[in-house]
């Protein structure tokens, strides 16, 4: 077996048993949901509200889009190999499309969100079938 699948593998172990019964719930979004800081953006605050039935993931970083900017940015090229960095999710909730309306993306991008949500829902039900994903 390759070190990076038996690495992951015990990662995944690790979280099972760190977590136990707890729901897994994982927030993939952009500013609206990581500020103004980890523990006072929204996931931040349901996550200590119920700490003792929920586990949240928050990985949103600012600027992120649904389908443009740079590759660092853009959900559609990195959300499945990033979904794989977590063990089985309960729930995911994807925040994004304030950055997708920027004028810098033109007026013909307004017609591709719907496109990329679509495309983010797919590969959300590819890699956690069990998941439906919510999006806000």
């Amino acid at each position: 077996m390759p070190w990076a699948a038996l690495k992951r593998r015990l990662v995944v172990w690790r979280w099972e048993r760190r977590l136990g019964d707890k729901r897994r719930v994982l927030v993939w979004g952009d500013s609206n949901s990581c500020l103004p800081g980890r523990t006072h953006c929204w996931p931040g605050l349901l996550a200590r509200r119920h700490r003792d039935r929920v586990h949240i993931f928050n990985d949103s970083v600012c600027g992120r889009t649904a389908g443009f900017d740079r590759r660092r940015l853009n959900t559609i090229r990195i959300l499945d190999r990033r979904l794989s960095w977590y063990p089985r999710l309960d729930h995911v909730i994807v925040m994004l499309g304030t950055n997708d309306v920027k004028a810098r993306y033109g007026i013909d991008g307004h017609d591709r969100i719907d496109m990329h949500f679509r495309r983010i829902a797919e590969i959300i039900s590819r890699r956690q079938p069990q998941v439906r994903p919510l999006l806000v």
